[in-house]
């Protein structure tokens, strides 16, 4: 398999195929292991009990058993990438994306925006994963357009603070897209990681 190949199979969240992705869950099992955080546009979005994934539940009657298929998957990373916040910023209230795979028809990037707002309502820090390609592009942009919570850049290396100590807030247009986006064979913009919280 190519080198280029191998870069791109991460990034390909389509959910068409992902083996770790739940497809299914009873009614039962859905109570047991998941924590109810809200409902938008007839999906409800549940934590799971250990943290690290929000499922979006859609309700499918079956003949024998309450079923629900799970339409979103948003996991999170069992360990964060960086590990120097500001002291106004516990650790434990942060949570770094891992992935977000999503049926078909509940591709919409309004729909992800929406649940990112709430887990940052709800008291967490959201940090992206340090690789931003086009979905995560139009994603954050629209965060920082609907301007609900504001959106920093964060450096692998430097933490919060650029070098001389200050949070770098984004508002879009502050720092060059090459900076901040992976693009291009080099894969430039990496290690960038973007950061939202109220």
């Amino acid at each position: 398999m190519k080198l280029s190949k191998l870069l791109e199979m991460p990034y390909l969240h389509s959910g068409e195929y992902d083996p770790d992705r739940p497809r299914r869950m009873s009614g039962s099992a859905r109570e047991r292991e998941t924590k109810f955080l809200f409902s938008i546009q007839n999906v409800e979005f549940r934590m799971v009990n250990d943290g690290l994934a929000v499922l979006g539940f859609v309700h499918e009657p079956n003949d024998r058993v309450q079923s629900y298929r799970v339409v979103f998957h948003l996991s999170f990373k069992h360990q964060l990438t960086i590990s120097k916040f500001p002291n106004d910023i516990n650790p434990n209230d942060v949570i770094q994306i891992n992935s977000v795979v999503a049926d078909a028809d509940y591709r919409s990037s309004d729909l992800c925006a929406t649940v990112y707002e709430h887990l940052v309502r709800a008291g967490y820090v959201l940090m992206s994963d340090e690789s931003q390609f086009t979905p995560a592009v139009h994603l954050w942009h629209k965060l920082i357009r609907r301007n609900n919570f504001p959106v920093y850049v964060v450096d692998v290396d430097n933490g919060f603070v650029s070098k001389d100590g200050q949070p770098i807030r984004y508002d879009g247009k502050n720092i060059k897209f090459e900076d901040i986006w992976t693009s291009g064979d080099d894969l430039s913009g990496m290690y960038k990681i973007l950061v939202m919280k109220q």
